[in-house]
């Protein structure tokens, strides 16, 4: 019976991929021993609250080898095909997901609630959650694995959209910006979020779109695009959507990939009609980063380090082939187009670290800020400035005598 209870009901787990070459007793793509202890610290705690939790398919394989009772759902999620599904497929019905790993499993946790939908424009954001089908988990130290999405249940289009889960960042990783909680208090700081100890500290994103230019300048993008629409129709399996929509927790990049040369890029502000040129560079490629994002990537190409609360959004050139380009801060209601004046090999657009498509010569890169907010779970005392002074050793006066 558990001894207490919790507006969190429902918790589900994203754990850090292991790392180093596969073996026998660990699988490629598996997560480590760490994340498993964590998983089953997260258990404990869980029972005592009388919370379920749900795993990803190959933490629930790890976990499930020595015994806890997770195998068979492991086994069956393999049978249903998803022992490879990167992520719970019923995040939208946890109240609560916990992300054990690094930065880099955060913003995979982060870009799942963000694609299973967010609240509806004009929607209240501290309204109840919706939790659409039912958990497909087990009560108490026992963790349960997922079906398949396809399995899902098709949501109803007249139902109101649920608001973003809210994560939980406990740091197995090296940094652990983002995160809350150390791996040494796994238990201690899940019974505070459990209780009721904490707050919700709203992150914003970012939108981006990879559309063929069209009607914008510079002249030249508009005539490679006349030239593209008189070219012979390409079979439908070689045709480019004609817009590729994405969402950004950190940073959204236009890079070079292959040889090492530099690449040149126009940048505009401002909505279509209304452009505003702030102008041309070569270099290895630019960052559009949020707050958030500010301490990620753009922090290594010399961009400025923003309190997460301001609504902007951050330009940084990454190794601009000139003296004259520094970062930009633009106001969040702003919109930055890339596009593309190198006619060589293709670009890339990257996506919180992970890739997210090849860039054609007549594509157009547009980046706005998201309408969605993530939530993150943070516990009384949790400062932007002392995670700057600790992860980063900002303003850190260096030890008497040194």
């Amino acid at each position: 019976m558990p001894s207490r209870s919790t507006a969190f009901r429902r918790i589900a787990i994203f754990g850090k991929e292991a790392v180093g070459p596969a073996s026998a007793e660990v699988r490629e793509g598996a997560p480590d021993e760490a994340v498993a202890d964590a998983c089953r610290s997260v258990a404990k705690v869980a029972a005592e609250f009388g919370a379920t939790v749900t795993v990803e398919p190959s933490l629930a394989r790890i976990v499930g080898s020595d015994g806890v009772g997770v195998q068979a759902a492991a086994d069956r999620a393999e049978a249903n095909g998803a022992a490879d599904v990167a992520a719970p497929t019923d995040v939208a019905a946890a109240d609560l997901l916990i992300s054990l790993g690094g930065d880099g499993t955060l913003l995979r946790a982060a870009r799942s609630v963000l694609e299973g939908g967010g609240p509806a424009p004009g929607a209240n954001p501290s309204g109840p959650r919706t939790a659409p089908g039912p958990q497909r988990s087990v009560r108490g130290p026992e963790l349960g694995a997922p079906s398949p999405q396809r399995d899902a249940p098709a949501p109803d289009a007249g139902a109101p959209s649920p608001e973003p889960v809210p994560i939980l960042g406990i740091n197995l990783g090296n940094l652990g910006f983002l995160a809350s909680v150390a791996a040494a208090a796994v238990e201690s700081g899940l019974r505070r979020v459990l209780r009721g100890e904490y707050r919700i500290e709203k992150r914003r994103t970012l939108e981006a779109e990879v559309r063929p230019a069209h009607g914008a300048p510079p002249a030249e993008h508009e005539r490679a695009g006349r030239a593209a629409a008189r070219a012979p129709e390409r079979p439908a399996a070689d045709r480019a959507p004609p817009v590729q929509r994405f969402t950004a927790l950190n940073d959204v990049v236009v890079h070079k990939a292959g040889a090492a040369r530099v690449t040149r890029l126009d940048l505009w502000v401002g909505e279509e009609g209304g452009r505003q040129e702030i102008g041309s560079f070569s270099g290895d490629g630019v960052i559009l980063a949020t707050p958030t994002g500010s301490t990620a990537y753009s922090l290594s190409a010399g961009g400025p380090i923003v309190v997460p609360e301001l609504n902007c959004l951050l330009v940084t050139p990454i190794l601009p082939h000139t003296l004259a380009v520094r970062p930009l801060v633009v106001p969040g209601d702003e919109e930055i187009t890339v596009t593309i004046l190198d006619r060589g090999e293709p670009l890339h657009l990257t996506v919180d670290g992970r890739e997210g498509t090849e860039l054609r010569a007549t594509d157009e890169v547009v980046v706005r800020m998201g309408r969605s907010q993530l939530p993150l779970v943070r516990l009384p005392g949790h400062s932007f400035f002392a995670t700057l002074r600790r992860k980063l050793n900002w303003a850190v006066d260096p030890p008497v005598g040194h």
